[in-house]
């Protein structure tokens, strides 16, 4: 027997091997257009040229960087400065991007998913790059409240951008970075800005108590009322 280390299984082997099927190309499905779902694809097709590859997403936009909505909300930064790919890099790398389109079901067993407005997609591999979605308000009668928005994506931002012209107070809930960011963004468009927070101070988790007090004077001297 000699000696060396034994092949040890490798997630791209049938990347390099191809289908199964012989012939076949390999059938991606990624379920989310977010950074998650746009890298793997990328590196899906930098493993195999010849598998198709297929991104379904809700919103009707190409990937763009979340990081830069607290800039777009404040109004120093550009709409097309916002996105990270266009279609025709989709289109050069041959990626099938269905947006505007709903997953309704996926049948493991069969290896398809259900989409709305129509249709299934046949699949040899599936990936779920969701990502998380934020908690509702439950207060009583928050289902009724006007003008009240959640702070993830692009269409929340561009509804609160064309909010803020005729709006004269703002309200943030939640001590987290996004909660700081939002906080950042009203008082910049001056808006008298109240900030809530349920812990006894900025981001108890991450920073000690001096620190969010340090980042409470911040938030004051910007005119922001905390609560």
């Amino acid at each position: 027997m000699g000696g060396g280390a034994a092949h040890r299984p490798d997630y791209r082997d049938h990347l390099r091997e191809g289908s199964p099927l012989g012939s076949q190309p390999t059938r991606f499905v990624i379920i989310g257009n977010g950074a998650a779902g746009t890298y793997a694809a990328e590196q899906l097709r930098k493993l195999d040229i010849a598998c198709e590859i297929t991104m379904i997403d809700d919103e009707k936009y190409t990937l763009y960087n979340r990081v830069s909505l607290p800039r777009y909300l404040k109004g120093v930064l550009l709409e097309q400065r916002v996105y990270v790919r266009d279609m025709e890099w989709h289109t050069n790398n041959r990626l099938d991007l269905r947006l505007e389109t709903k997953v309704m079901q996926v049948d493991f067993e069969g290896k398809t998913v259900a989409i709305e407005p129509g249709g299934e997609i046949p699949y040899d591999r599936l990936l779920i790059a969701t990502g998380g979605r934020p908690n509702p308000l439950r207060a009583a009668g928050a289902d009724r409240v006007k003008g009240w928005f959640n702070f993830q994506y692009f269409d929340e931002t561009k509804a609160m951008v064309a909010k803020i012209p005729e709006s004269k107070v703002a309200v943030v809930l939640g001590g987290s970075f996004i909660g700081y960011e939002l906080t950042e963004a009203f008082a910049f468009r001056k808006l008298e800005t109240h900030w809530l927070m349920r812990g006894p101070w900025f981001l108890r988790r991450a920073l000690d108590e001096p620190g969010g007090e340090v980042v409470s004077l911040l938030a004051g001297d910007a005119g922001v009322q905390l609560h």
